[in-house]
């Protein structure tokens, strides 16, 4: 799993602010292959989040502030402290807390945090999206799974709500709400599918159900350029017989 840094170097390619052979020397513990699959990844997520309407219009179309206006959470940069601090904080708890993985499952050893969407505020004009998304990002996932739920009840639905609703209840541990959400995401070619793909296998180890994990492996192992690719052949080895 990338790190706050690795993602913040991306992004700075994506920008146009370092080469290509830049961010290879930087992340060099990536295989070109593997960086390529990162990349595209992170593409994706802002192909997902214009298509999901978050523009860089809001500050243009918002009122002047007055002295009348009610108070809002103040958000700060995702670049500069909530996907870092997000990172820290779990890896943090990973080494004081977190049971060993050997000794707390396959879920444990496979799994895999989604660090949420590299958007900042003043990029959105969906404020009641990017808000429980930024709850996500802040790895506060039941506000995440009771603001995009009430979304959703309202008739606000895309890909991008249904998989950090569907990401959120498996880090909850509601599994079978996790898969619910996750099930349209897994078919087609949509930028959240490959994501969508292992998260569902993490909820099948959730739970021990091997027969849904054996289901679902083919199709990552069949596509060599598939994120998880690795992960999936060397969870096939793990699986039990």
């Amino acid at each position: 799993m990338m790190n706050g840094d690795q993602f913040e170097q991306i992004e700075r390619f994506l920008d146009g602010e370092i080469s290509r052979k830049e961010l290879g020397e930087t992340l060099s513990d990536f295989s070109p292959e593997a960086l390529d699959t990162e990349i595209t990844s992170i593409q994706n997520m802002r192909t997902a989040v214009e298509a999901a309407g978050l523009r860089d219009q809001l500050m243009a179309t918002l009122p002047k502030a007055s002295t009348q206006q009610p108070k809002v959470r103040r958000l700060i940069p995702w670049r500069q402290s909530l996907a870092i601090a997000a990172s820290v904080l779990v890896l943090i708890l990973a080494y004081f807390f977190w049971p060993n993985p050997e000794e707390a499952g396959l879920y444990a050893k496979y799994e895999y945090v989604d660090p949420g969407l590299p958007v900042l505020m003043s990029q959105s004009d969906d404020h009641a999206m990017y808000d429980a998304l930024t709850y996500y990002g802040e790895a506060d996932y039941a506000t995440a799974i009771s603001k995009l739920s009430a979304l959703q009840k309202e008739g606000v639905n895309n890909d991008t709500i249904a998989y950090y609703l569907g990401a959120s209840y498996l880090y909850e541990e509601q599994t079978r709400a996790a898969m619910e959400s996750l099930a349209g995401l897994t078919e087609g070619t949509g930028p959240f599918q490959a994501r969508a793909e292992w998260l569902a296998i993490l909820a099948a180890l959730q739970v021990d159900d091997m027969n849904q994990v054996r289901s679902r492996l083919p199709a990552i192992l069949a596509d060599e350029a598939h994120p998880f690719h690795n992960d999936a052949q060397q969870l096939q080895t793990d699986l039990p017989e």
